[in-house]
């Protein structure tokens, strides 16, 4: 992930507040949204990972019209 990041790919992490593997730090090209309620599997609230994944997706991929 540091790696992609540090060659200026943009990356997003979906964390539950609850992952016991813990959080990691957001840098410069990384943007961490972390769902309260959330364990590592992320099943609780599938509709909230669509929606960072949409929200995240509209700032790195250009719109074609």
């Amino acid at each position: 992930m540091r790696a992609a990041a540090d060659g200026g790919t943009s990356v997003l992490v979906v964390n539950g507040d609850r992952d016991p593997f813990g959080i990691p730090d957001p840098g410069d090209a990384i943007r961490v949204v972390v769902l309260k309620g959330e364990s590592h599997s992320l099943s609780r609230n599938p509709a909230a990972v669509a929606i960072a994944v949409a929200d995240w997706l509209s700032d790195v991929v250009p719109l074609v019209r």
